[in-house]
């Protein structure tokens, strides 16, 4: 995707495959630290990725907030989201997650007593 920095995008798969060999083996899930911020930058959205599945790619995994006062975690067909911000002419930025103090599960925490995600790096 062209969205990421080779450094981000690196991270992501590194992190999805250590999602992928612990649940393999039948391990508890990681509570990774977001890699990349990305939102549109001229509607409401904010997606905190933290992995990207190996297997299908097109599947990243993080926070999500639609806009719709329920962030979720979990996996969402990336590819297909930015498809569909692109034909309503919304402009995607990715911020690098730097210096990252809150764990995925810390801001999933803090989205769902706020109704959206809060970012204070």
């Amino acid at each position: 995707m062209d969205l990421f920095t080779k450094e981000i995008h690196d991270q992501l798969l590194k992190n999805g495959l250590i999602r992928k060999n612990l649940k393999d083996r039948g391990r508890p899930e990681p509570d990774f630290y977001p890699v990349a911020e990305v939102c549109p930058e001229t509607c409401y959205g904010t997606w905190l990725l933290s992995d990207i599945n190996p297997v299908n790619p097109n599947m990243i995994y993080g926070l999500h907030d639609f806009g719709t006062i329920k962030p979720f975690k979990g996996y969402v067909d990336f590819t297909e989201l930015v498809s569909l911000l692109e034909k309503s002419n919304h402009v995607l930025k990715c911020v690098p997650c730097v210096p990252i103090k809150k764990t995925l599960k810390e801001h999933e925490e803090i989205a769902q007593l706020n109704g959206y995600i809060v970012t204070d790096y």
